[in-house]
């Protein structure tokens, strides 16, 4: 099967632009397809970022959406692979098991990533790096907003709901982010882990819309990332959350109206007092940390997380933990996915559902 890409440019490109929603409909993932045979509403779609040794965990992400009864979001997903190896196996999989995810591919030097890179390894800090220019792609060019995950990710719930509460009130905001706390906000001292304005954000799933804050944002980390060899799309993203980048002089500047924090706010946080809104401030909403658990509280203080569920089920029957992430903190992924049965690949690679 044919890899339908193209060499856009993503730096000189206007949003304004005749092409960017025309472009929804051009062939640009494999098998002929195009984004907007994807979207989850018109302009959104989702993606999961994968590599050959890491498509075990992505396969268990796609059978968790469907244990989930996540269908749209099951059958929407777009698999960006970044090495030809992984769409061949991607498109034998879909096929083998009649599935309808998308495949995405982008010809670059990510082919050389096959294996799963550990944290603090060469190819780690590139893939973190380079994946910048993807986004700007996907933003400026196509005008797309889009969910990202990272591959070892399993769904308890469906989260679109959760996801688009301010857009279906007409309040959208330019970025959501799930966060990389080492412990609930309510359980720490400084919930800001002294930031000024905004605590640590995990860029293993989040939410980012094509507004001028966000694709202003997003060139000026792509700036700091050609300069810096150390910049990468998390750490730097935090100081840019927190400060005006001033690209001239390459400084970082204390800037009060530069992010402002919009509801809801995960227990235990608030927004700063000494915040200020302006027309250009980022719109940033950050995820509940009991719905979206990441690897380090889910890890080292699972018996913490399971009894904050509990608790705050008796008190709202209705709450739903969306997703848990098992990122930097887990050294065995996989033996603590099964440890809590939340390992979905069977033989064959089936779903135990």
């Amino acid at each position: 099967m044919e890899l339908f890409t193209r060499s856009l440019s993503v730096s000189n490109h206007s949003l304004n632009s005749s092409n960017n929603f025309s472009s929804w409909y051009s062939p640009v993932l494999v098998g002929d397809m195009s984004f907007s045979d994807y979207f989850l509403r018109p302009g959104t779609i989702a993606i999961v970022q994968v590599n050959s040794d890491m498509l075990s965990v992505a396969y268990n992400l796609l059978c968790s959406l469907r244990k989930a009864h996540a269908d749209l979001l099951a059958k929407k997903l777009i698999f960006w692979a970044i090495d030809q190896s992984a769409v061949k196996d991607l498109e034998s999989y879909r096929d083998k098991n009649n599935l309808s995810f998308g495949i995405y591919y982008f010809h670059s030097k990510f082919d050389q990533i096959k294996t799963i890179q550990d944290i603090g390894t060469d190819g780690f800090y590139e893939l973190m790096r380079h994946r910048i220019s993807i986004y700007l792609l996907f933003l400026e060019q196509f005008h797309l907003s889009f969910i990202f995950m990272d591959a070892d990710i399993v769904f308890l719930n469906d989260p679109l709901n959760d996801l688009f509460f301010n857009e279906d009130r007409h309040e959208i905001e330019d970025l959501i982010y799930s966060t990389d706390a080492r412990n609930f906000y309510n359980q720490l001292k400084d919930p800001f882990e002294g930031k000024p304005f905004v605590p640590p954000i995990c860029g293993g799933f989040f939410l980012m819309r094509p507004t001028k804050p966000t694709i202003d944002l997003l060139n000026d980390l792509n700036k700091i990332i050609i300069i810096d060899s150390k910049a990468n799309d998390q750490w730097t993203m935090d100081l840019l959350l927190n400060n005006r980048y001033d690209s001239l002089n390459n400084k970082f500047l204390y800037d009060s109206s530069r992010t402002w924090l919009v509801e809801p706010f995960p227990l235990g946080l608030k927004r700063k007092n000494t915040s200020i809104k302006t027309n250009n401030s980022i719109k940033l909403r950050l995820l509940d940390q009991r719905s979206y658990i990441n690897g380090h509280i889910f890890g080292s203080l699972n018996n913490q997380y399971w009894n904050e569920i509990i608790q705050l089920q008796k008190i709202n029957p209705f709450f739903r933990p969306f997703i848990i992430h098992f990122n930097s903190w887990v050294k065995d992924k996989l033996e603590l996915m099964e440890k809590n049965y939340l390992w979905l690949v069977g033989e064959n690679e089936t779903c135990i559902l």
